[in-house]
């Protein structure tokens, strides 16, 4: 389980120490939960010690979800579509890559010997 503070996500990545901390706070945990879902998703445990870099990810994460990026509004009944590009999303999975797509595990080497 990924565990991180609002105090260390802003220490890895200072541009989130301006926003308030309760939309932080938010942002942090809705990130961390989609880190973690991407590594139940493809049944590997989360590493521990978490790893630097799976925190940057989360940190990359959080840049997107803590503003909503409004596209547009229409007034009549009130419709309010997101921007989801995710801007950040790409740099946070070139974080994860190596904890979520590991090597192939070597076979073993057989000797050419065979025993009858």
């Amino acid at each position: 389980m990924i565990q991180m503070t609002t105090t260390e996500a802003a220490e890895k990545l200072p541009t989130l120490s301006n926003l308030p901390e309760t939309e932080l706070a938010a942002a942090l945990t809705r990130s961390i939960i989609e880190v973690e879902q991407r590594f139940l998703v493809k049944q590997i445990p989360v590493p521990l010690p978490v790893p630097e870099a799976i925190k940057l990810a989360v940190c990359y994460l959080v840049m997107d979800e803590a503003v909503p990026k409004v596209k547009s509004i229409e007034r009549s009944d009130y419709k309010e579509t997101l921007d989801t590009s995710g801007q950040y999303l790409n740099k946070a999975l070139l974080f994860l890559e190596p904890y979520l797509n590991p090597p192939p595990e070597p076979e073993p080497e057989s000797s050419g010997v065979v025993f009858l």
